[in-house]
């Protein structure tokens, strides 16, 4: 009803208010984008990211070779 009032009315401003609460209430927004806290530095958190990586390589080329 308040939307319809405010298109009504010409009230774009309240009628996106209106929309966005309703979507809001409705479950329908977007997720939001979480904050990612890699408690350290890039340089920490690469060197961490490349060890994983060999590890993973590792694994493999050792499925593949032994079995």
């Amino acid at each position: 009803m308040l939307f319809a009032k405010a298109i009504t009315k010409g009230d774009l401003r309240t009628a996106r208010l209106v929309q966005r609460d309703l979507t809001e209430l409705l479950g329908l927004a977007a997720p939001k984008r979480p904050d990612i806290d890699l408690g350290g530095s890039t340089a920490e958190a690469a060197d961490e990211f490349r060890a994983l990586v060999w590890a993973k390589a590792a694994r493999l080329a050792q499925e593949a070779g032994g079995g």
